[in-house]
Parts: C-alpha cells; sequence; structure tokens
C-alpha cells in the first residue's frame, strides 16, 4: 500500500468541501489502520503523494485540504465492505477523539463552539454514509461511540437552531 493509500481512504468519509488537516494529524494514534501517518513525517509523505496524483488539493486557507467527490466516490467504491467498515470504525474513533467534552454542565459553553463546528460537518458525513449503506454493520464499540458522538453533535444543533 502506499503512503496515501490509508489517508485517502479516510479523507473519503469525510465532508469534502474543506478538511482542515489538524483532523488528521492531532490525535493520528486513535485511528487504528495499519498504513495511516501516524507521524508528522509520515503525514507529509502521504499528503505529498496524493497532491501529486491529484487526489487532493489544497483549500481556500493554509492547513486545509479539499477532496473531488468523485475521488471519494471512486475510494470508496474500491474499498470491500469489510475495509470500508474498518476505516469507517477508525473515523469514528477519530471524531470521538477530537470532540471536545460535552458534559452536561459544558453543553452550552460557547468557547468550544468553533472546533466542534469544524468537526460537525465530517461528522454529519458519517452519519449519511451509515444512513445509507444498509451493508455497513458496526462493531459493538464502535455503534455505542458512534452514537455518542452524535448524540453530543445533537445537542449542539438542537441549541444552536
Amino acid at each position: 500500500r502506499s503512503y496515501g493509500g490509508t489517508l485517502i481512504e479516510v479523507l473519503s468519509l469525510l465532508d469534502s468541501d474543506v478538511i482542515d488537516e489538524w483532523i488528521l494529524t492531532k490525535a493520528p494514534s486513535s485511528v487504528e489502520l495499519e498504513g495511516f501517518p501516524q507521524s508528522a513525517n509520515a503525514y507529509s509523505r502521504a499528503r505529498a503523494e496524493l497532491m501529486a496524483s491529484s487526489l487532493i488539493a489544497e483549500g481556500n486557507r493554509s492547513n486545509q485540504l479539499f477532496v473531488h467527490r468523485m475521488i471519494q466516490d471512486a475510494t470508496k467504491r474500491k474499498m470491500k465492505l469489510e475495509r470500508l467498515q474498518e476505516v469507517f470504525e477508525a473515523a469514528v474513533r477519530l471524531f470521538s477523539t477530537l470532540w471536545p467534552d460535552m458534559a452536561i454542565s459544558k453543553r452550552h459553553n460557547v468557547q468550544r463552539w468553533g472546533d466542534v463546528d469544524l468537526l460537525l460537518r465530517h461528522v454529519r458525513r458519517l452519519h449519511q454514509i451509515h444512513e445509507s449503506s444498509v451493508e455497513l454493520m458496526l462493531s459493538l464499540q464502535a455503534s455505542i461511540t458512534f452514537a455518542k458522538v452524535l448524540n453530543d453533535a445533537a445537542w449542539l444543533v438542537l441549541f444552536l437552531a
């Protein structure tokens, strides 16, 4: 597998419009996938490989990526169901790790809204993929983790509505 192979698989599940790179580099150890870049050097190699092959592009601001939806769709179709489930569960763990503390006493703390807004679009995309795929069967632990992230996201959406 190339340096960027696992990275593009994860990127294929995220919101394609804007992917802030800190999402991919802040907690790489939570992404338990062979080949996912676990260091800054490994991430730079994977990113450079994907940029050179035009699979990703830089976003409007620095430290942002853009992935065309056709690239995402082709990457998802190329994955076998078992691999899609592995990558999906790894993405769920990543967003669970990155999601700010959502204790009831802190749910209305506006100071964390900036980070949450950046994460919310990707959580929404994972939810859309999960809802549209009848074959995608998550492990019990991933289902519980995903439900917790969706619950935390729903509290925010309800509060802002």
